[in-house]
């Protein structure tokens, strides 16, 4: 059984059905956390495979935790912004195949922390470098974007929750994530690599996944904010995978162990 869940609520309600709509039909089961929502939005009753929930307190990016993946052959987790390719679910279970076997999540958007560095010795580029050499540990990194092609698969200290795709097992229980609200990629990530789970973030073509733009945004209105209680859960992950920002191997895990 394929399963997947999204976690939105009301002022995304719009996007939100156009990526039901498209990811839907390629699911088992569909679970829909409505945060805020009074009631569920008649056009969520025509998907017959879509099971709506309306949480007793808003979870918000956390209720794609809420539900019991347990007995799942995959789990998707979904964002309500993103357009999803109508082979989104069997192109990421044949990535994920092709990976082999192993303790290992995916996902279309990954972060790889580093150390400060002088990439060019242009204005711009030692400027860059000037502010990078003042951020703490954790508060630098390379992202590989949603919307960008990646030819093969790359290691990375975290990943974006919203495009991944895991074995039931590999996921933390929603107590273990609930208090990480706006960050919780941070809190899975830092769950992966104590569990010694590999994050790879996965090989696509550029413009394989879209991205709906909204005014108010996790990353606009919180992450962008360096809140330094997130950044001491980065630090506990940050730097410390020496396999990150390589290329996938077979066999390895989180931490550079085979």
């Amino acid at each position: 059984m394929i399963v997947g869940t999204m976690a939105t609520y009301p002022p995304r309600q719009r996007s939100m059905l156009a990526a039901v709509a498209r990811i839907a039909p390629q699911l088992d089961v569909l679970n829909v956390v409505l945060n805020e929502y009074v009631s569920v939005p008649p056009e969520l009753l025509s998907f017959g495979n879509v099971n709506a929930i309306r949480p007793e307190e808003d979870t918000k990016d956390t209720g794609k935790f809420l539900p019991d993946h347990r007995g799942a052959d995959w789990v998707f987790l979904l964002d309500d912004d993103i357009v999803y390719p109508e082979n989104y679910v069997t192109d990421s279970i044949a990535a994920m195949q092709a990976l082999g076997p192993g303790r290992l999540v995916g996902s279309y958007y990954g972060a790889v922390y580093r150390k400060p560095q002088l990439r060019n010795k242009t204005l711009s580029g030692l400027n860059r470098y000037r502010k990078e050499l003042f951020r703490r540990r954790g508060q630098v990194r390379d992202s590989l974007k949603v919307d960008a092609g990646l030819q093969q698969a790359i290691v990375v200290d975290e990943l974006g929750t919203g495009v991944m795709i895991s074995r039931p097992e590999y996921l933390p229980d929603f107590e273990s994530v609930r208090s990480a609200q706006k960050f919780i990629d941070v809190r899975m990530a830092r769950w992966c690599f104590e569990k010694g789970i590999t994050q790879v973030c996965l090989p696509r073509p550029a413009g394989y996944l879209g991205l709906v733009e909204h005014e108010e945004t996790i990353y606009t209105g919180f992450t962008t904010k360096r809140h330094p209680a997130v950044t001491r859960e980065i630090q506990e992950y940050a730097l410390r995978n020496p396999l990150a920002g390589q290329h996938f191997q077979c066999g390895g895990d989180s931490r550079g162990n085979f």
